[in-house]
This record gives C-alpha cells, structure tokens and sequence, in this order.
C-alpha cells in the first residue's frame, strides 16, 4: 500500500489534483472534483467491506488473496444511492506471478470470465520504457538475466511456470584458476538441525561486490557447543564480522562468548528475494563457491520447483517440491543477505578493512 499511495500522490500532484491528504490506519485523499478516495490494504480483506465506490482500483492484483476481487465488485454496486446511470468500473493493474489466479479468471480460455464488457490489456517494461512510462535504463537497472524466468515475467509480461531446477549451476569455484581475493568484509550464517544436518557457512564480499563462500561445517546430529566452538574458531581466523544463526539459543550463546550474531530475517517470501537474488549474482559472474563446500553443492544441484502447480502459489516456499534438503541453501541465503547488506550500505564509500583470503 506504501508503494501504491506514493505513486497516487505523486500524479495526483503532477496534474494539480491533490486537494488534501488524511494518513494514518485508513489513508484517504481529496481531490478537486468533489472526489474522495479510499486507500486500503488488500492484506486485510475487512477493510475493504461495506464501501460504495464508483471505481475500484486493485494495484498488484496478483499478489493478493482470490477474494478480494468478489469482495470488492460487491463495493461497486448500484444500492440506490446514487443515479442508475452512473458508470462503475473494476480496474486491475499487475504484474503476472506465475499461472495463478489473474490468468485463471483473465487470460485461460477455458477458465476466464466469459464477459464481453471486460477489457484485457498487455503491456511490457521494454514497451514501457519505450514509451517513456519507465525512465530510460529501467529494464537495465532491474537486473534480471535475458532469458530468466523473472526476467520473462517482470519485464516481458509472461505467466511463467516455475519448474525445474531453482539455482543456476554456472556459478564459479574457488581454485588455482580463480583464487580466493581480499575480501572487504566476511560474515557467517549457521542453520541448527537436530537428526537433520546442521551446516555453518563463512563467505565475503570484494571490492568489486563479488560474493565468495569459501568455508563450510555440514553434520548431522551436531552438539550445540561443538558448532559454536567452531564458529568461535573461524570468527578469529577469518575475521568474521557478522553471524546470522536460525537457532534462538544458538545465537545467545554465540553472543555470550563475544561474537555479533543474531537470528536471519523470516519475513514474507524473504527465501524468495534472496534465492533471485543469488541467482542474478551467479549470471552476472560475481558468485564463487569454494569446491570444498560439498554440502552446498550437493541441495544446489539437487533443489526442484515443483513439477506441477495449482496456479495459486504466492512465496517461493509454495513453488519448490517439499522435504527436500534445504540446510546449507537456508544458511546460504542467510549469508548472502549479510553481505547484500554491506554491499549497500558500503555502496560509493571508501571501504578501510580489508583482510587476505
């Protein structure tokens, strides 16, 4: 809704439409023209009951729950109150995330809304930026491989079906062909199991913003105090700065002997940015895995979406076959995100750490 709200004003403004602006829970705003207009977030349905609307406009349709749109129709219908003539309008803008609901209802021949007052209209990011919708370089700027599945969707408007492998395997490895450089900052990440494989990952970042994983520890039924003994050890080795460890006891008990850890960010579909996160890296030659790391390896080469879809998936952990090992690939996303982190925070600064790998 932030998003979404932002843009609004700042069009709003750019026609001299914008007359006052009330924020808070329930933001709404005037516009000149005896217009008022609701602001509301589609993660919480009950707010958008009981309304009466002469548009309803659904920002990022794709990403909210099926429901909303028979709840928000129901806004838009003639109650008497205002003239019979009066002209209402659903409007939907979105980008496709995969074959779910949107092209269900609005795209499959055999599923969608057999309406003949319906519009359905495509437009690209290429088109967009072409059209000067988009600034110039925008496509550019969003990163996406050509050929990628996200690139397909985010910039060509396609509804892609996630399958298949998850990671990209021409990744580089570490060796006497490519050897390890100075790193400007290390961090570490460590995902606890108890009969299912603990693994700890110590990796940096260069100069040139290149991510290096160059030390793992995968067992199974590891002893707490083993793993953060190790953990202490490779701190002082390789100058760890940061440790990030999905175990709440873990963490404090790392924090007790002196290192700076603490648990990984779970919010919403956070796997999911990171793993195209990696991924983008991979295609851009700037990820390295040292050969070393056999476990990483191993879920990389193995780790699936799933062969077939509902169409309703939303977060990544929806998309990917379950029960598949996942132990080192949490951990990896935990550490790469560390070092995301520096990346930008350290981004056109003089950077004054540097330690030999």
């Amino acid at each position: 809704m932030d998003g979404t709200l932002k843009t609004f004003d700042y069009w709003m403004n750019q026609v001299g439409l914008l007359k006052h602006k009330v924020d808070g829970g329930k933001p709404r705003r005037e516009l000149y023209g005896d217009i008022e207009v609701l602001c509301r977030s589609a993660m919480n349905l009950d707010q958008t009951r009981g309304k009466e609307c002469v548009v309803v406009w659904l920002d990022e349709f794709a990403q909210m729950d099926e429901s909303i749109l028979t709840l928000t129709n129901a806004n838009v219908r003639e109650t008497g109150m205002r003239s019979a003539d009066t002209v209402y309008q659903t409007i939907i803008t979105t980008t496709p995330r995969g074959m779910n609901h949107l092209h269900r209802r609005f795209v499959n021949y055999e599923t969608k809304f057999d309406d003949d007052r319906m519009g359905y209209y495509h437009m690209t990011t290429v088109e967009a930026e072409d059209q000067g919708v988009a600034r110039p370089g925008y496509v550019e700027e969003l990163g996406y491989p050509v050929g990628s599945q996200m690139y397909r969707q985010e910039v060509l408007a396609e509804y892609v079906a996630w399958t298949g492998l998850v990671y990209r395997q021409d990744h580089k490895l570490i060796g006497p062909l490519n050897p390890l450089p100075k790193l400007v900052y290390v961090a570490g990440a460590m995902d606890v199991g108890s009969i299912t494989p603990s693994c700890i990952l110590v990796g940096g970042i260069d100069e040139r913003r290149r991510i290096w994983i160059f030390k793992e520890h995968y067992e199974p039924r590891a002893l707490l105090g083993s793993l953060c003994k190790i953990a202490g050890e490779w701190t002082s080795e390789f100058h760890v700065r940061r440790w990030s460890v999905d175990n709440d006891l873990m963490w404090k008990m790392m924090r007790n002997a002196g290192m700076n850890a603490s648990p990984p960010n779970k919010t919403k579909d956070a796997a999911g940015f990171m793993t195209e996160y990696i991924n983008n890296a991979v295609a851009e030659g700037k990820y390295n895995i040292d050969p070393e790391c056999r476990g990483l390896l191993s879920e990389r080469a193995r780790y699936e979406y799933k062969d077939k879809t509902s169409g309703d998936e939303v977060t990544f952990l929806d998309k990917v076959k379950p029960n598949q090992d996942d132990h080192a690939l949490d951990t990896e996303k935990y550490l790469v995100k560390l070092l995301a982190e520096h990346a930008v925070q350290s981004y056109g600064k003089e950077v004054g750490y540097v330690i030999n790998g």
